[in-house]
């Protein structure tokens, strides 16, 4: 997958272009660096480096929005103009509760 392939790479502004405004907007804002930097650092660079980003998995679409379920890890995303962004990624189900995001928009 695209994303993980550019966080492997140390390429944070591929990784970013990936990304939702908002995303990018909150991880700037949690960080207090730019999000190419940001992407790599930390709990987030530490996370989504530890994931494979291994493409089989499944895909939920309902509208604007989706899940998508990796062997490893689970992404969500939406429609930004014409492409699919990422809104959050490195999520962890917690039963009954919210999926817990290391990266996530607001």
């Amino acid at each position: 997958m695209a994303f993980y392939d550019a966080v492997d790479r140390a390429d944070g502004g591929a990784a970013c272009d990936l990304l939702a405004p908002v995303t990018v907007e909150s991880l700037e804002d949690d960080a207090d660096e730019s999000c190419s930097e940001a992407v790599l650092d930390g709990e987030v660079g530490e996370t989504l480096t530890a994931r494979t980003g291994d493409a089989s998995g499944s895909a939920t679409v309902a509208g604007r929005q989706a899940q998508v379920v990796l062997a490893d890890d689970v992404l969500f995303l939406t429609v930004s103009g014409t492409t699919w962004r990422i809104v959050a990624a490195g999520c962890d189900p917690r039963p009954d509760r919210p999926y817990d995001c290391v990266l996530e928009g607001a």
